[in-house]
């Protein structure tokens, strides 16, 4: 048996071997990456989108299978990469997946969703005798691509041991917040609340900046070396040194999670000062920028402030 290259915590052992069967549901910019790495580690991984052109268009470049939505579900787990109406059509609603699988499988949904709507499915999944693991990721696409997704999981402790190997395929980092599902969503909304302010943030230096006859590409050189370095700086800033806004982070996936930010806080009677303030994703769904990475939120302040988007001829 060869062993085959590190994705996340998890070594593949190439094989005729499978560890288990999953499904990854939801081949957006996201999902379709995530995807990757348990087909590479030998899973028997198969893919599916309710937008069929998308699907069509994974499987066409042999990343996946895909399978028939009326077949028998035969898996051990199901990865949803979903947005709210989504996972409910999925998952007890018109197409039903939790409806048709057997019992004792794993539903993990991957994306920020409201804390009551994470009560809920985990109700629902428990009456049909299903585990439903709340586990949000953080990370880019290429982070995803590579297995070196942060998960922060909350599930009971025989759920989160009998899926770890597909988390350790797409991750680097677990984390077990907890035996109950929420509080992962819970971190998850923590987590959107730095990386909310730290993109909007680093839009608003780098239009600054251009006003100060300081380019983009020379903004990035230096404070990615400076005390003010970040994660969302480093990846976010090269972005619009190049013009390259093709979407990786929708724009518009943020006054989604921003408004799940506000609701989540206010079941515990606490106020988000600063989240009730950023508006400029908002204005950048305005604007048209839908189509455009979250990175094309800098549009937002060169339109309000300088008609020239930053660029390499500023400085």
């Amino acid at each position: 048996m060869s062993m085959g290259k590190r994705f996340g915590n998890f070594q593949c052992e190439r094989s005729r071997e499978k560890f288990l069967n999953v499904a990854v549901v939801g081949l957006g910019s996201m999902g379709s990456e995530i995807a990757e790495p348990p087909l590479r580690c030998d899973f028997d991984a198969s893919s599916f989108d309710v937008n069929k052109i998308r699907e069509n268009e994974f499987i066409a470049n042999e990343r996946s299978t895909g399978y028939p939505i009326d077949m028998d579900f035969s898996f051990d787990v199901i990865v949803g990469v979903l947005n709210t109406p989504q996972t409910k059509m999925i998952s007890f609603g018109d197409i039903g997946i939790g409806t048709r699988m057997r019992s004792k499988f794993f539903i993990t949904a991957c994306p920020l969703v409201f804390s009551g709507f994470t009560r809920l499915k985990s109700q629902n999944c428990f009456a049909s005798k299903l585990h439903y693991l709340d586990g949000p990721i953080s990370g880019a696409a290429e982070k995803a691509a590579e297995g070196r997704l942060s998960k922060m999981a909350s599930e009971s402790k025989v759920a989160f041991e009998a899926e770890r190997p597909i988390s350790d395929s797409m991750t680097e980092f677990v984390f077990q917040l907890g035996d109950l599902a929420v509080a992962g969503s819970a971190m998850k909304a923590v987590n959107q609340v730095l990386a909310d302010a730290r993109i909007v943030a680093v839009a608003e230096a780098i239009t600054f900046a251009t006003t100060q006859e300081i380019c983009a590409d020379k903004f990035y050189k230096v404070l990615s070396k400076c005390a003010e370095a970040s994660w969302m700086l480093e990846y976010r800033s090269p972005q619009v040194v190049e013009g390259d806004f093709s979407s990786k982070s929708a724009l518009n996936i943020w006054p989604k999670d921003l408004d799940i930010v506000l609701e989540i806080a206010g079941s515990s009677n606490f106020h988000c000062p600063m989240m009730a303030t950023l508006k400029q994703f908002d204005a950048g769904v305005s604007m048209g920028l839908i189509g455009e990475n979250d990175s094309a939120v800098v549009k937002v302040f060169a339109n309000n402030s300088n008609p020239e988007l930053p660029s390499r001829k500023k400085f």
